[in-house]
């Protein structure tokens, strides 16, 4: 059998190690909006800071390439074409563009897990009438 997607092999653990060094044996489980934040992500906010002190150099591409770059790291990730990959600020403002994206015919079940966190059940509750 073919796998599904191309996604290339990830060695979790030297991930995790290279992202997370301070974590050593530490386990983060629903961290929510405050969250360990790998090394990676750092580096590229420092660096955009610095640019950010001449303002006046800032270009549009400070602002595209990040974002491009990251949805072409998506798409690798899951075999997907970058054109198919959307970034938004988080978890619960994409359920609600997904939300509202699909149409509310009378039939359709929407399956969440009963423990999820409110900010991601409510925009499909508000779709049910």
């Amino acid at each position: 059998m073919e796998p599904i997607s191309t996604a290339p092999s990830i060695d979790v653990a030297e991930l995790r190690a290279r992202e997370f060094p301070h974590l050593g044996a530490s386990i983060y489980l629903n961290a929510a909006s405050v969250a360990p934040l790998p090394r990676s992500a750092a580096r590229e906010v420092a660096s955009f800071n610095d640019r950010r002190e001449r303002i006046h150099e800032l270009t549009e591409a400070d602002f595209s390439e990040p974002l491009r770059r990251s949805r072409a790291a998506a798409a690798a990730l899951i075999g997907a074409g970058i054109d198919e990959i959307a970034l938004g600020w988080n978890t619960s403002f994409g359920i609600n563009i997904a939300a509202l994206g699909i149409s509310g015919e009378p039939g359709r079940t929407i399956v969440v897990s009963e423990r999820e966190f409110p900010a991601n059940v409510y925009p499909w509750m508000s779709r049910k009438d």
